[in-house]
């Protein structure tokens, strides 16, 4: 009887160390590897403006990737700076089709809480605004002109297939327009007056 509290001790003991190790992935020759690290840096954009789509990640160089398993508790905004680790699923499809691949997470990590309100943007440089480069991504800018809207300022992203993207400073998503087309984005665009080019892709 004296020696139960050893032996539940012993059994605790091993418990805890199994679940250390859990983690990890036991290869067939008996090595074992850590699980794997958020290593890549990527920003949520919505796409829900396109048929069949919804949250694509865009990567610092220009990937756009569709992920097949968002945690289910996950709720992501749009420009929200996650780290990911991610396989490729060369097999799937989705109705979207404005991915560039669709991907398996396995390992989402948020950068920031949302902030309560987006800063206003007054710049000279698009580059320099996370949001500004993931724009100049989706459209394929190439030119980007600046407006006085309201009291402040908006942005129109100029894309080389003609599809002109038009956002107000804190990056929210106004409307867009075809170059040859009129509508009423195109309408809008036309009451803001003068513009200035602060990004050129010849330049």
């Amino acid at each position: 009887m004296r020696h139960y509290p050893a032996v539940l001790a012993l059994i605790i003991l091993l418990a805890g160390a199994a679940c250390k190790t859990s983690k990890q992935t036991t290869a067939n020759d008996g090595s074992t590897t850590p699980p794997p690290s958020c290593n890549t840096h990527a920003t949520f954009v919505d796409y829900s403006g396109l048929d069949g789509c919804k949250w694509l990640l865009i990567t610092d160089d220009g990937q756009k990737l569709l992920p097949q398993n968002l945690p289910p508790d996950f709720e992501p905004y749009p420009y929200m700076e996650v780290m990911v680790n991610f396989k490729d699923v060369p097999d799937a499809v989705s109705n979207c089709m404005a991915e560039g691949k669709i991907v398996s997470l396995s390992c989402i990590q948020p950068l920031q809480a949302k902030p309560l309100k987006p800063e206003c943007y007054d710049v000279t440089d698009p580059t320099q605004v996370n949001w500004m480069r993931i724009a100049m991504i989706r459209n394929h800018t190439k030119i980007v002109e600046k407006f006085q809207y309201l009291d402040k300022w908006a942005y129109l992203f100029k894309g080389a297939d003609l599809n002109n993207d038009l956002y107000d400073c804190q990056g929210n998503f106004l409307c867009s327009y075809r170059e040859i087309d009129q509508n009423e984005c195109s309408e809008r665009r036309s009451l803001m007056g003068q513009s200035a080019i602060i990004w050129s892709k010849d330049r």
